[in-house]
């Protein structure tokens, strides 16, 4: 795929009026020698990528490594090309504007102000704006202006099948989520089991994931979700929410509400794990930018489900929304490039809160 993607790019891009994949790809001799040579500005050798490409989907921090390689060299450059290349700008905007929009556009027609903490849920739980749209659709109309409450949230990711919820975690742990988002009340073991469709076994298999990165509640009653139910909307839900959904400036604590914060804190709350490991743990965090690598760094010290961390970043009050923007060269890099693009290549980061 991802030399698909990076052949499409070079046939889609232009030097002036030349092909670009036939000024340095082509590797039909025949093909080269009728085909007109530009003459090249050396003050602006790059070309010009004509289309754009959207690529979508939950593990793409693995896709980028691959995709990188096949940008910067689809092919082999063939010896006799003229000295120009492609930039190509990609841009891995954040994943939170699709649906803060979605939930904004549902809760107008519903006459409902959706918070922060609303939108975070529906994102952690589904994955995918067209599930949250389906869900929100269930709420009713109010007669005047309201606050959407989390019990709403709880009640509208309920309505989904069980596969929309969690939808790239383990098939078990999707019926797990889905009955303790359905039930009323905190649930044992056993009517976890009986309501999900799923052994006992397999109940306590994954609980243990879920609990250590405070996406369930071990209660004296049960099991039960960082949701409110309905009956207790207001401060008594608030206290069962992932103390990670406040922001550090409403605690009294040390903790982080970062993605960072809330896997050092699952880390170093494992069981068996030792002064040195800690140390070790918070020297991998605190030195490591990009999430993604610092993701592959803490499942290599403690495995967990890829999809959880990802609703944990989700869920971070403190977790700003990123944007990864870089730029690729594709073709033959002049030796004596100007500044500007050389700076060009430098990968830059930033981002914004939605």
């Amino acid at each position: 795929m991802a030399d698909s993607v990076a052949i499409s790019a070079a046939i889609q891009a232009r030097y002036g009026a030349f092909a670009t994949y036939r000024q340095l790809f082509e590797t039909r001799k025949k093909k080269r020698a009728s085909a007109l040579t530009p003459e090249v500005d050396a003050a602006d050798p790059f070309g010009t990528l004509i289309d754009s490409f959207v690529i979508r989907g939950l593990y793409l921090h693995r896709f980028e490594e691959y995709l990188r390689d096949a940008r910067e060299s689809p092919v082999d450059v063939h010896e006799d090309a003229p000295e120009i290349s492609i930039r190509i700008l990609v841009v891995d905007t954040d994943r939170r504007t699709p649906y803060s929009t979605a939930v904004q556009r549902m809760c107008e027609a519903k006459n409902l102000d959706p918070t922060r903490e609303a939108v975070s849920f529906l994102q952690a739980f589904t994955a995918s704006p067209y599930a949250v749209t389906r869900a929100l659709q269930q709420l009713g109309h109010e007669s005047t202006p309201q606050e959407m409450h989390l019990d709403e949230v709880r009640y509208a990711l309920a309505t989904l099948p069980a596969n929309r919820i969690f939808p790239n975690a383990p098939p078990t742990v999707s019926k797990a989520v889905h009955a303790l988002l359905a039930t009323s009340r905190p649930l044992t073991q056993a009517e976890l089991a009986e309501q999900a469709g799923i052994s006992a076994r397999l109940v306590r298999n994954h609980v243990d994931h879920l609990e250590a990165l405070w996406l369930i509640e071990v209660t004296v009653d049960g099991y039960r979700l960082p949701l409110p139910f309905r009956e207790e909307r207001g401060p008594a839900g608030d206290a069962h929410l992932s103390w990670y959904l406040t922001p550090n400036h409403d605690r009294d604590d040390y903790l982080d509400a970062t993605e960072r914060g809330v896997l050092f804190e699952a880390v170093i709350e494992r069981e068996g794990v030792s002064d040195d490991d800690v140390i070790r743990v918070f020297d991998r965090i605190k030195t490591l930018q990009i999430m993604p690598e610092a993701r592959r760094e803490i499942e290599a010290v403690g495995p967990t489900a890829t999809p959880l961390l990802e609703a944990v970043r989700v869920l971070a009050a403190e977790e700003p929304d990123r944007e990864f923007t870089d730029t690729v060269i594709v073709g033959v890099e002049p030796e004596q490039a100007a500044l500007p693009a050389r700076l060009a290549t430098t990968r830059q980061t930033g981002g914004t809160n939605v």
